[in-house]
């Protein structure tokens, strides 16, 4: 590798014509002399003389031409591009700006890529959204979409998994070989797609990070897709955390029973799979939360007697301050409490509901301060101010006492 480097080096030491310099990789990092250039090679250093007169001179030559080949080359693939994709040269510069794989690739290679892609099935606005296609040498390419077109028959609706590594791909090929055996027609993107009930391309680009489901036995991948659905799981919640797939089919089934017997509303994924002790803490908040509630079974039931108005009355509040859905209620319960004990009404309470969001304690501070100031609030607004606004409140106050 030295003598390779030091060979190159000086077939470059007889020549001042600095355009054979193309990228500084190709001399690595440079301490420039008078007429000289040193680098370094390991423990070595390796000094060839330049027929330069000037640091100056050496310097301005290399940059300006390095600066040229990359415009020259950027203008020549931003117009690849722009024919390619018939867009415009903003487009085309976009593309190629935001792509940094692109500038290793000539205009010529760009064309011939785009062209072996397109003869694959890929189509054009396939190959605009997804730039990084036009990097795939072309045996790798078409190897990869034999692989993926056993997944789905129509390729530009699964392109993402073109992304999964070529030594995973390979070990996945087995898997969908097998899947015959279990799915009379279809795939696992198919079997996903229906009962995640989104598109396969939502699903392959699910399935770019978490490949293990490809390469898993089918019948564990269906097992625990229809554990978490029995247990009313929705669809979208399995498809934000694919990790439960990982975990024990087992720990999974027992999980899910211990959760269905607390009467959990809602279970999510990730109780399956959490640690046991955050496990147990929300079985018994789950089960605090139903005692507290009775004889309700909602909290629009339980708001709707507490704030004196209709269910429908006490929905709308809850679209009004969204965070009371994840109030407890705990909480709920000890703030209507409190503000009923000093004075207020259920309309008062209707009127401003975030309220119930807040700190009891930071509210029970400021009306008391409020009140020390002869100040009897008559809406609850100030008291859910933030800080700053409600300090130069009180400021206003002072000052007026």
């Amino acid at each position: 590798m030295i003598c390779n480097t030091l060979f190159r080096l000086l077939r470059l030491s007889r020549t001042a014509d600095f355009q054979c310099l193309r990228s500084e990789r190709l001399l690595g990092s440079f301490v420039s002399k008078k007429g000289d250039v040193t680098r370094s090679v390991g423990n070595i250093r390796c000094h060839v003389s330049f027929n330069v007169d000037t640091d100056e001179e050496f310097n301005s030559d290399y940059i300006s031409v390095v600066d040229k080949n990359y415009e020259s080359r950027k203008i020549f693939c931003v117009n690849k591009l722009k024919d390619i994709f018939e867009i415009s040269t903003d487009e085309a510069e976009k593309i190629y700006e935001s792509h940094p794989y692109l500038h290793k690739l000539s205009p010529a290679a760009i064309q011939n890529n785009a062209e072996k892609a397109q003869a694959q099935g890929l189509q054009k606005s396939v190959l605009q959204n997804n730039p990084w296609l036009l990097t795939f040498e072309e045996g790798k390419l078409k190897y990869s979409i034999q692989i993926v077109k056993r997944y789905h028959e129509d390729i530009n609706k699964v392109v993402p998994l073109l992304k999964i590594p070529f030594h995973k791909l390979r070990i996945i090929k087995e898997y969908a070989q097998k899947d015959d055996l279990h799915l009379s027609e279809g795939s696992r993107i198919k079997y996903l797609s229906e009962k995640l009930q989104c598109p396969p391309s939502v699903i392959s680009e699910a399935l770019v990070k978490h490949d293990v489901l490809l390469s898993m036995p089918f019948v564990k991948l269906q097992t625990v897709m229809d554990l978490m659905l029995d247990a009313g799981i929705q669809p979208e919640d399995i498809l934000k955390d694919l990790w439960i797939f990982r975990h024990s089919i087992t720990a999974i089934k027992n999980r899910l029973s211990q959760a269905k017997t607390a009467e959990v509303p809602k279970i999510k994924p990730w109780m399956a799979r959490c640690v046991p002790q955050t496990f147990q803490v929300t079985l018994r908040r789950h089960v605090q939360h139903r005692i507290l509630l009775a004889p309700h079974s909602t909290v629009i039931d339980y708001l709707s007697e507490r704030l004196e108005c209709t269910p429908e009355h006490a929905s709308y509040i809850m679209k009004r301050a969204p965070a009371l859905q994840r109030t407890h209620i705990s909480k709920l319960k000890k703030m209507i409490d409190f503000l009923y004990a000093e004075g207020f009404s259920a309309e008062q309470i209707r009127q401003i509901p975030r309220v119930l969001c807040h700190s009891p304690e930071t509210v029970k501070i400021r009306l008391k301060e409020l009140r020390m100031l002869g100040y009897n609030p008559s809406s609850l607004t100030v008291l859910c101010k933030s800080k700053r606004i409600y300090n130069s409140f009180v400021n206003k106050l002072l000052q007026k006492c």
